[in-house]
């Protein structure tokens, strides 16, 4: 009877691992707007990160906001600090945003955010 049990429990782990991993990542779905364009960074001599489609979002509630997009040059020989935060989600216990952003000299910031990408709707 065990030797059933753990054939058949072996074989649902089977099922849905096979469903699972039979997903494929996409960038081409119909994301929501404030998600839909992906920064690029073009290395450059001399220390300088050219950082394409900066994404800038002013929320007036969690549906209605502007998006604007614009391209900015960094130094990375003028970085002066590294920050790193985790900012927890209201009402999840544990879940948290995470971020990592990036000061340099001349009082310029650029944050690199790690979160889903949501489809609209």
């Amino acid at each position: 009877m065990f030797l059933i049990l753990c054939e058949a429990f072996i074989a649902i782990i089977a099922v849905i691992a096979f469903f699972i991993f039979r997903k494929q990542p996409s960038n081409d779905r119909d994301w929501s707007l404030n998600q839909a364009i992906l920064p690029r960074a073009e290395f450059k001599d001399g220390g300088k990160i050219l950082i394409k489609n900066v994404r800038h979002v002013c929320y007036k509630t969690a549906t209605d906001y502007t998006v604007r997009y614009y391209d900015r040059e960094y130094d990375i020989n003028e970085l002066k600090k590294v920050w790193f935060f985790l900012v927890p989600f209201t009402g999840y216990k544990g879940a948290a945003h995470a971020f990592v952003s990036f000061e340099f000299e001349n009082d310029a910031f650029v944050a690199i955010s790690i979160e889903i990408r949501k489809k609209k709707g």
